[in-house]
């Protein structure tokens, strides 16, 4: 659930709509405030919220976009010996780390697939590999361990 918040006359009746249908409402408390709980909505999508006092004069609507707030799940990390490549939310900046340093990124393709050249590594060092959506919402990350060439 989702909350949808803020100050109106008291006891007005708030009401939240997507594409002019009520999802749903609430009555302004004595503060002014209301909370109302609406289904997760997707990013992007726009509520208009309206209030109408006692007297029945309905406000103007205010409109906000939900933002996207959620990360990408952790990167799929295929075993990694000279490239990294996986699979993660299409379109998200993959970046690989080996530490501090920023050794590779690239943006996944629209299937999510991605493939950094890096520069070569020692055996059985780690690397951290993220993707952070265009919201500029991290994944966690996923660590892996650069393979021999023989090693699979």
């Amino acid at each position: 659930m989702t909350q949808v918040t803020g100050k109106a006359e008291l006891g007005a009746t708030v009401e939240v709509y997507v594409n002019g249908i009520v999802i749903d409402s609430s009555t302004a408390l004595d503060d002014g405030s209301f909370v109302i709980e609406i289904a997760k909505q997707t990013a992007g999508t726009e509520l208009a919220v309206t209030a109408t006092d006692a007297a029945g004069n309905v406000s103007e609507e205010t409109v906000v976009t939900v933002m996207d707030v959620t990360p990408p799940n952790a990167p799929q990390v295929n075993p990694v010996i000279h490239n990294v490549t996986g699979l993660t939310e299409a379109g998200a900046m993959v970046k690989v780390m080996m530490g501090k340093m920023e050794i590779g990124t690239i943006v996944a393709d629209g299937n999510g697939k991605f493939k950094i050249a890096v520069p070569k590594q020692q055996h059985k060092r780690l690397l951290t590999v993220t993707a952070a959506d265009a919201a500029g919402n991290v994944s966690k990350a996923m660590i892996v361990d650069v393979l021999k060439k023989n090693e699979k």
